[in-house]
């Protein structure tokens, strides 16, 4: 929540194109059932982004990089398996 009526947010979520900015904070609402904050950028006007996408929410609330999906090694894998079976497309009559 706000902690002052003119405080600032910075865009922390990793893929948010304005990641690293900071903006004024117009106000917080509730939307969707989460925390969302209305931002204002003189260039751009008034915007809305998640709470947890800010450095105003709690650590643990914060998105970013987690596990990945697919394991490196098997990503190898599987592109030795594509390979393997184009390559026998590709040989045969």
């Amino acid at each position: 929540m706000l902690k002052q009526p003119s405080e600032w947010a910075e865009i922390t979520h990793p893929f948010h194109p304005l990641r690293g900015k900071r903006f004024l904070v117009l106000r917080t609402r509730k939307w969707g059932g989460q925390e969302v904050l209305t931002l204002k950028d003189p260039a751009r006007g008034t915007f809305c982004v998640p709470l947890a996408w800010t450095d105003l929410s709690a650590p643990a609330e914060q998105e970013g990089p987690k596990e990945p999906l697919l394991d490196f090694h098997k990503l190898l894998e599987l592109a030795a398996l594509l390979s393997s079976l184009e390559k026998k497309r590709i040989d045969a009559p």
